[in-house]
């Protein structure tokens, strides 16, 4: 299986997220104290104070609103186009050849202007490696 996965799992109350980091191996990146940006109103998680893309918990589509929690406050930002469950929307405008952040870390370069709202996935995202930061 070539697709990344990302799949939030409920481990001794606190939320971790599996996602594939090459082609042929898995990794679960623990991250410590999500739990508290995950509640029954917010619909995406953000972890980083320099992210600009959350990771979406649901299915969400074109009208409908990303919620998270950034610095203990709740953000809204609308959804322009389908962005399926446990991928990222961009949280801002994103010019071509800008870094996208995850996490707090770079994940990757924009091949193409991301919209506020929009998919953000392989079709206009560069992953590191081979020169690609």
């Amino acid at each position: 299986m070539n697709a990344l996965i990302a799949l939030p799992i409920r481990f001794e109350n606190a939320w971790c997220l599996r996602k594939s980091v090459q082609r042929s191996r898995l990794a679960v990146d623990f991250l410590p104290n999500t739990r508290a940006l995950v509640t029954d109103k917010t619909n995406a998680i953000v972890i980083g104070d320099r992210d600009n893309v959350a990771t979406t918990m649901v299915e969400l589509q074109p009208g409908n609103v990303g919620r998270f929690l950034r610095s203990g406050k709740m953000t809204e930002i609308p959804i322009v186009e389908v962005i399926p469950r446990y991928h990222k929307f961009a949280l801002c405008a994103i010019g071509k050849d800008a870094l996208v952040f995850k996490y707090g870390e770079a994940i990757g370069r924009a091949l193409s202007p991301i919209r506020q709202g929009s998919h953000v996935h392989t079709h206009n995202l560069v992953s590191p490696g081979a020169d690609n930061l």
